[in-house]
C-alpha cells in the first residue's frame, strides 16, 4: 500500500483537530503572527513545494477570514450536505485570499485538507497564546 503524503497529512491534521478542539476551539487568530508553510518533503521539487506553500498560504488566509466557518468545514463529515453547506460558506473567504496572478487547481479534498492544517496550526498557536499569558 503506497500512501500519499498530501493525503496522509491532510487525514493526520483532521484527526488531530478533531481531538483536541472538537468541543471547544479558539476562534480569534488576529495576534497569531504567520505560520511558516514552507516545507520540501523528500523526492519533492523545488516547484512542488512552492505550489504547497502557496495552497497552505491561501488556506492560512481563508481560515484567518472565516474562522467558524473553517471550523465547520473541518468537522463536517464527508460528503454531507453539512460539508457542502461549509464550501459554500468559506468560497467568499477564499476568493478575498486570492492573487490574480496565481492559478490554483485542487479538489475539494485537498483543500479541505489545507484548511484543516491551517486551522489545527492556528488553534495551537491561539491556544499556547492563552495559556502563556
Amino acid at each position: 500500500m503506497t500512501l500519499n503524503s498530501s493525503a496522509y497529512r491532510a487525514a493526520a491534521y483532521d484527526v488531530l483537530y478533531h481531538l483536541d478542539f472538537k468541543k471547544e476551539a479558539p476562534l480569534d487568530f488576529s495576534s497569531i503572527t504567520p505560520i511558516e508553510y514552507v516545507q520540501r518533503g523528500k523526492g519533492m521539487t523545488a516547484e512542488d513545494a512552492a505550489g504547497q506553500s502557496v495552497l497552505r498560504k491561501l488556506a492560512d488566509c481563508a481560515v484567518r477570514h472565516g474562522p467558524s466557518d473553517a471550523r465547520q468545514l473541518v468537522l463536517a463529515p464527508i460528503g454531507s450536505v453539512a460539508e457542502t453547506s461549509a464550501f459554500g460558506a468559506l468560497t467568499p473567504h477564499l476568493s478575498a485570499c486570492m492573487t490574480n496572478d496565481v492559478t490554483l487547481k485542487f479538489s475539494k479534498f485537498t483543500l479541505k485538507g489545507y484548511i484543516g492544517e491551517a486551522l489545527y496550526r492556528l488553534s495551537i498557536a491561539a491556544r499556547s497564546a492563552v495559556k502563556s499569558r
